[in-house]
Protein backbone atom coordinates (compact mmCIF):
# COMPACT_ATOMS: atom_id res chain seq x y z
CA UNK A 1 0.00 0.00 0.00
CA UNK A 2 1.22 3.89 -0.95
CA UNK A 3 1.12 4.93 2.86
CA UNK A 4 0.60 8.59 1.50
CA UNK A 5 -2.34 7.91 -0.50
CA UNK A 6 -4.07 5.46 1.78
CA UNK A 7 -3.54 7.86 5.08
CA UNK A 8 -6.78 8.84 6.43
CA UNK A 9 -5.45 10.21 9.84
CA UNK A 10 -5.96 14.09 8.38
CA UNK A 11 -9.26 15.76 7.75
CA UNK A 12 -9.08 16.51 4.50
CA UNK A 13 -8.15 12.14 3.79
CA UNK A 14 -11.36 11.29 5.44
CA UNK A 15 -13.13 13.08 3.33
CA UNK A 16 -12.24 10.59 0.66
CA UNK A 17 -12.63 7.07 0.62
CA UNK A 18 -9.68 4.69 1.12
CA UNK A 19 -9.82 3.87 -2.98
CA UNK A 20 -9.70 7.80 -3.63
CA UNK A 21 -6.49 8.83 -3.89
CA UNK A 22 -6.91 12.17 -6.33
CA UNK A 23 -4.81 15.10 -5.38
CA UNK A 24 -2.87 13.29 -2.80
CA UNK A 25 0.58 12.77 -2.86
CA UNK A 26 1.28 9.11 -4.18
CA UNK A 27 4.07 9.00 -6.24
CA UNK A 28 5.23 8.13 -9.84
CA UNK A 29 2.39 6.24 -11.64
CA UNK A 30 3.61 2.82 -12.95
CA UNK A 31 2.74 2.96 -16.79
CA UNK A 32 4.71 -0.14 -17.63
CA UNK A 33 2.95 -2.05 -20.17
CA UNK A 34 2.21 -5.94 -20.05
CA UNK A 35 0.44 -7.98 -21.75
CA UNK A 36 -2.71 -9.62 -19.82
CA UNK A 37 -2.28 -12.57 -18.39
CA UNK A 38 -4.75 -15.59 -19.45
CA UNK A 39 -6.76 -14.87 -16.22
CA UNK A 40 -6.94 -11.47 -16.71
CA UNK A 41 -8.06 -11.87 -20.30
CA UNK A 42 -10.71 -14.31 -18.22
CA UNK A 43 -11.84 -12.31 -15.65
CA UNK A 44 -12.53 -9.09 -18.29
CA UNK A 45 -14.34 -12.01 -20.66
CA UNK A 46 -16.39 -12.72 -17.92
CA UNK A 47 -17.07 -9.13 -17.38
CA UNK A 48 -18.08 -8.78 -20.73
CA UNK A 49 -20.38 -11.83 -20.67
CA UNK A 50 -22.20 -10.31 -17.58
CA UNK A 51 -22.81 -7.01 -18.80
CA UNK A 52 -23.49 -7.57 -22.51
CA UNK A 53 -27.08 -6.05 -23.51
CA UNK A 54 -28.69 -9.80 -23.99
CA UNK A 55 -27.79 -10.90 -20.56
CA UNK A 56 -27.70 -7.61 -18.65
CA UNK A 57 -26.65 -8.87 -15.42
CA UNK A 58 -24.76 -6.08 -13.94
CA UNK A 59 -23.56 -2.30 -15.21
CA UNK A 60 -19.88 -0.73 -15.09
CA UNK A 61 -21.27 1.82 -12.61
CA UNK A 62 -21.80 -1.58 -10.45
CA UNK A 63 -19.03 -3.19 -10.92
CA UNK A 64 -17.14 0.24 -10.20
CA UNK A 65 -19.17 0.74 -7.23
CA UNK A 66 -18.35 -2.51 -5.52
CA UNK A 67 -14.70 -2.29 -6.36
CA UNK A 68 -14.61 0.93 -4.19
CA UNK A 69 -16.77 -0.23 -1.47
CA UNK A 70 -14.10 -2.84 -1.14
CA UNK A 71 -12.48 -3.05 2.61
CA UNK A 72 -9.54 -0.91 2.93
CA UNK A 73 -7.36 -4.07 3.61
CA UNK A 74 -8.90 -5.99 0.59
CA UNK A 75 -8.53 -3.07 -1.82
CA UNK A 76 -5.16 -2.64 -0.95
CA UNK A 77 -4.53 -6.67 -0.72
CA UNK A 78 -6.25 -7.14 -4.07
CA UNK A 79 -4.44 -6.22 -8.16
CA UNK A 80 -6.80 -4.63 -10.12
CA UNK A 81 -8.40 -8.12 -11.87
CA UNK A 82 -8.95 -9.66 -8.14
CA UNK A 83 -10.80 -6.29 -7.63
CA UNK A 84 -12.79 -6.73 -10.14
CA UNK A 85 -13.50 -10.31 -9.22
CA UNK A 86 -14.45 -9.48 -5.82
CA UNK A 87 -16.85 -7.12 -6.88
CA UNK A 88 -18.35 -9.21 -9.65
CA UNK A 89 -19.05 -11.86 -7.39
CA UNK A 90 -20.44 -9.91 -4.43
CA UNK A 91 -22.66 -8.41 -7.37
CA UNK A 92 -24.08 -11.80 -8.35
CA UNK A 93 -24.94 -13.23 -4.51
CA UNK A 94 -26.11 -9.93 -4.04
CA UNK A 95 -28.52 -10.23 -6.86
CA UNK A 96 -28.87 -14.18 -6.32
CA UNK A 97 -27.96 -15.23 -8.99
CA UNK A 98 -25.17 -17.32 -7.04
CA UNK A 99 -25.37 -18.46 -3.12
CA UNK A 100 -22.05 -17.11 -1.07
CA UNK A 101 -21.76 -21.51 -0.79
CA UNK A 102 -21.85 -21.91 -4.51
CA UNK A 103 -19.30 -19.50 -4.91
CA UNK A 104 -17.02 -21.39 -1.85
CA UNK A 105 -18.12 -24.59 -3.36
CA UNK A 106 -16.57 -23.53 -6.88
CA UNK A 107 -13.74 -22.19 -5.33
CA UNK A 108 -12.30 -24.95 -3.34
CA UNK A 109 -13.04 -27.27 -6.47
CA UNK A 110 -10.46 -24.67 -8.32
CA UNK A 111 -7.60 -24.62 -5.51
CA UNK A 112 -8.13 -28.33 -5.21
CA UNK A 113 -6.69 -28.73 -9.06
CA UNK A 114 -3.60 -26.85 -7.39
CA UNK A 115 -2.93 -29.73 -5.25
CA UNK A 116 -3.43 -32.37 -7.90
Amino acid sequence: MNELCGDQASPEAAAHDHHDCGGKPAGPVDVVHHDATHWELRVDAVYQLLADSRRNILRADELRWMRESLSAEDYDRFNYYERWVAAMSRILVSKQIVTQDELAAKMDEIRSRKTE
